[in-house]
């Protein structure tokens, strides 16, 4: 008896090892008793919401940027605007050329010899037929009267090519005359922009020699072949000079009118915007920005043309408007105007 007693308390001390394991496995594993243990709270969607917007308060400083509505309030940007207006606009293109007299002749002699004697100067002011150099065509062993050479018009000497003693034949010229009454200034113009260049337009001239001073000019000649080289077309500047300041030889700069529209709707270049392949700009209408779509022409010197899609008058987002979209909510702050007088210019190179 004593044995099996012995045997039975084993096996109840063997069940109770048993049963404390197989509880602690359970305690590691995550599992709990259900009898006798609270429920975990489960907050509603309600709760949950209101918890986001003590959150959002807390992160934001009391304001949630909710409405009452619940949606987003919008968010008011800061523009700069200003009025489309008519003005005049005068597309250009910038070229650099020579001032050269109008007529360039050059005096040869007679004969083949020796230059003597020249009896003129560089700038001097000669008349038809007077004696410009003296040729003595004497040889060794033979003697021949000198010969004079002899100016074939009245003009300035604007350059002598040869030298006291030189050796010259009848094709070598001995002095160079122009006629600076009238000066005019060369130039070529690329191919690209022959189509828009006629006798007649328009143009300014300015000098390194006069800084700050410019000339009014007009195309008066135009070549009718183009340099086959260089893909040009070579024109001739008149220009108004009544102070006879510019020099032959003067290097030009100049602003070649190729496009004038003479009452074109403008708005600042910087307010028309690319959104998806098409040109927009904002305009403002009571505290909002509307996206308007628009059809632009010609852009000169920070003034872009309107073709359609605006009116006059209107007023345009100038700054600002990259941050914009449609019916955005803004606030017009000073500064942002810009002048409505004056004649835009300018262009391409």
């Amino acid at each position: 008896m004593k044995k099996k007693g012995k045997v039975a308390l084993f096996i109840i001390l063997g069940i109770l090892v048993i049963i404390a394991v197989f509880g602690i496995v359970l305690r590691f594993a995550g599992v709990e008793p259900q009898r006798g243990m609270p429920k975990k709270s489960v907050p509603s969607p309600a709760q949950g919401e209101t918890a986001a917007l003590a959150r959002t308060r807390r992160l934001t400083g009391g304001r949630s940027g909710l409405g009452p509505s619940g949606a987003r309030d919008q968010a008011v940007f800061p523009v700069n605007v200003s009025p489309a207006v008519y003005r005049r606009l005068e597309n250009y293109i910038k070229l650099n050329g020579d001032v050269a007299a109008e007529t360039t002749i050059y005096v040869y002699p007679d004969i083949s010899g020796k230059v003597t004697d020249i009896t003129v100067r560089v700038g001097e002011a000669v008349k038809e037929g007077q004696t410009v150099a003296v040729v003595d065509p004497s040889k060794p062993g033979s003697r021949y009267a000198k010969s004079p050479v002899t100016a074939s018009i009245s003009g300035i000497v604007t350059a002598i090519p040869v030298m006291h003693g030189a050796a010259v034949s009848s094709s070598v010229p001995i002095v160079e005359l122009g006629s600076l009454e009238r000066l005019r200034v060369e130039t070529f113009v690329p191919e690209r922009f022959v189509g828009k260049i006629k006798v007649g337009r328009s143009a300014l001239l300015s000098f390194d020699a006069y800084p700050g001073l410019t000339f009014q000019a007009r195309v008066a000649e135009m070549s009718p072949a183009l340099d086959p080289v260089s893909r040009s077309m070579e024109i001739k500047l008149e220009f108004d000079d009544p102070k006879r300041q510019v020099k032959a030889g003067m290097f030009a700069e100049i602003r070649l009118v190729t496009e004038v529209r003479s009452n074109a709707l403008t708005v600042p270049a910087d307010s028309v915007i690319n959104r998806g392949g098409r040109q927009v700009v904002f305009v403002l209408e009571g505290s909002n920005a509307t996206e308007r779509e628009v059809v632009s022409g010609i852009s000169v010197d920070g003034m872009t043309e309107i073709v359609s899609g605006l009116s006059v008058d209107e007023m345009v987002v100038i700054r600002g408007q990259t941050l914009l979209d449609d019916g955005a909510k803004v606030r017009v702050v000073e500064g942002g105007k810009s002048s409505t007088d004056g004649t835009g210019q300018g262009g391409g190179e």
